[in-house]
């Protein structure tokens, strides 16, 4: 990221297109007074972030995994939700399944 001629020219790569727009909007807030930004900024697959995994284990629950990940034993409809190809019920989950974890 540079200034020139009160310009604003921000260059990179991202993961993922949300990941870029989201780098946009970041950027827009560096300075409100800046009107004219370039963004050059390139989408590569490759630097996407890689999903957390979790292998269950005797004895887990989501709640419990939850605690574990988030803090919160709250957060185990998110974990269910992000897992529904593997999960059919948030209360009955089997030792081995392997789960997703969304950010």
């Amino acid at each position: 990221m540079h200034t020139q001629d009160d310009k604003l020219y921000v260059e990179g790569a991202a993961g993922s297109e949300a990941i870029k727009n989201r780098v946009g909007d970041q950027v827009k807030l560096v300075d409100p007074s800046l009107s004219d930004i370039t963004l050059n900024i390139s989408v590569n697959p490759a630097l996407a972030p890689r999903p957390k995994m979790y292998t269950v284990a005797a004895g887990d629950s989501l709640s419990r995994i939850a605690k574990q990940y988030y803090g919160s034993v709250n957060e185990y409809m998110k974990i269910f939700e992000a897992n529904k190809n593997v999960l059919s019920d948030p209360n009955t989950i089997k030792v081995g399944q392997v789960l997703v974890f969304p950010d």
